[in-house]
């Protein structure tokens, strides 16, 4: 028999134990650095608020990190409020090269709070399909109207694309995108996935994820692509599950380093190279995706959810198809704050690594 007085025992301990556990909260947990606007001119103010809580003491102090390393490239100490982050940093206008960075609140000799990303927003590479565009002066010097009709229309076969950066152009330092560093999550029907975004490889991809994420685009959409027998891809990012549907405009493709693999997201797109929107795809593995590198942005990293994917990776599909048969759902996808710079946790790794890519 069930004690009647259990509850009126165990509840005030439950209480005090969700007292204790606030109270040992630091103070940090409250502070954070938060950008005044999105985008700052060159040469103008990059106006910021330092939030920290009431009764707090120690020092205040923000530093400028590069990607991946974490490592300093300056710090100086800063009072709570309103500052002019240009000021404190005066190297953030002098640069020569712009790399991306990020700004850390630091109290007390600790990381606080989501770090600020430092986009620089300079003249981007340019892509120049040579391939394609020989195809169309062949096409047109031969007076062949229907293979010009067919190269116009997007009926592009991959093979004549020849991708060539350029190591010497002219650009231009705009001034900075600022913004305060977020997570993605998406909530699926077979479970969830965490990303980290890597604005220092795509800026334009991570930033545009951000904003079509937070504007309700990717919930109740489909998974509307799985390729698990070759552990390649699943694919989603498209409203009418078609294949064909997206954002209404397109992004270039950036030249990311990232390689392929399991649990990388990158950016899924046509032929060409420059149509790029809101279809991304996630690596199954390695070996199934090394082909993709450089040809694809690839521009995250799945930080939690690697049992998610492997079971989305065995979804059924349709025979001599990839579309899912019932395909799973993203319920809702949103942004999170993501923890102090560096100390997030690292991508995730097949839970059942295959010997073959080793």
């Amino acid at each position: 028999m069930q004690s009647t007085s259990a509850p009126t025992i165990r509840l005030p301990w439950l209480i005090i134990a969700a007292l204790l556990s606030l109270t040992a909260l630091p103070h940090q947990s409250l502070a954070q650095l938060t950008p005044s606007k999105l985008y700052c001119s060159v040469n103008k103010s990059i106006p910021m608020t330092v939030e920290t809580p009431d009764g707090a003491d120690g020092d205040i102090e923000i530093a400028l990190l590069e990607p991946v390393s974490a490592r300093e490239v300056e710090r100086a100490v800063v009072q709570a409020g309103t500052i002019d982050l240009a000021s404190v940093f005066p190297v953030l206008w002098a640069r020569q090269q712009a790399p991306l960075l990020y700004a850390q609140l630091i109290i007390d000799g600790e990381k606080v709070g989501s770090a600020v990303v430092l986009q620089p927003l300079i003249t981007p590479l340019v892509v120049i399909n040579e391939g394609f565009n020989q195809e169309i002066r062949n096409a047109f010097d031969a007076g062949d109207r229907r293979r010009l009709e067919q190269l116009l229309s997007g009926e592009r076969p991959t093979s004549i694309y020849r991708l060539n950066f350029p190591t010497q152009q002219q650009s231009a330092y705009s001034g900075l995108r600022v913004y305060t560093d977020r997570n993605i999550l998406f909530e699926t029907d077979k479970g969830d996935i965490k990303i980290a975004l890597r604005p220092d490889q795509a800026p334009n991809m991570s930033f545009n994820l951000i904003h079509l994420v937070e504007g309700g685009f990717y919930d109740q959409t489909l998974i509307h692509r799985v390729v698990g027998e070759t552990k390649f891809v699943i694919q989603f990012g498209d409203p009418t599950a078609s294949g064909l549907g997206g954002p209404g405009y397109y992004l270039d493709l950036e030249p990311s380093r990232i390689q392929h693999d399991f649990g990388v997201v990158s950016m899924a797109r046509s032929p060409e190279p420059n149509a790029n929107g809101s279809q991304l795809f996630i690596c199954l593995s390695r070996r199934g995706t090394k082909s993709l590198d450089g040809l694809y942005t690839a521009f995250g990293h799945t930080i939690s959810g690697a049992d998610t994917l492997i079971t989305l990776e065995n979804t059924p599909v349709h025979p001599d198809s990839d579309r899912p048969i019932e395909p799973p759902t993203i319920l809702s996808a949103k942004t999170i704050p993501a923890p102090p710079y560096g100390e997030g946790p690292p991508p995730v790794t097949r839970p059942d690594p295959d010997p073959n890519q080793r």
